[in-house]
């Protein structure tokens, strides 16, 4: 999670819809505009606004969570590959 998200730092956060039997993730950016207890407002570059968990950004430069799960996945595949046994 990131150190103490303001208003003005760029962040992303990771978009997910289902369609069908199929899920679509995107990462997202913008502006935080608001902060509040649980979630922020944040302005997209396309001008809207929407609310975002505060668990569910990070600032722009850090890694995004789309980015964690793959770099976790191949560390589990690394992991099978020398059977089972972690670096």
């Amino acid at each position: 999670m990131s150190d103490a998200i303001q208003v003005g730092d760029m962040v992303t956060w990771t978009k997910s819809v289902v369609k069908g039997r199929a899920i679509h993730l995107a990462t997202r950016e913008g502006q935080v505009t608001r902060v509040g207890e649980a979630s922020a407002t944040v302005q997209k570059k396309n001008g809207r606004r929407e609310d975002v968990r505060l668990d569910s950004i990070r600032k722009v430069g850090e890694r995004s969570h789309l980015t964690e799960f793959f770099f976790k996945l191949a560390e589990g595949l690394d992991a099978d590959d020398r059977g089972g046994q972690a670096k």
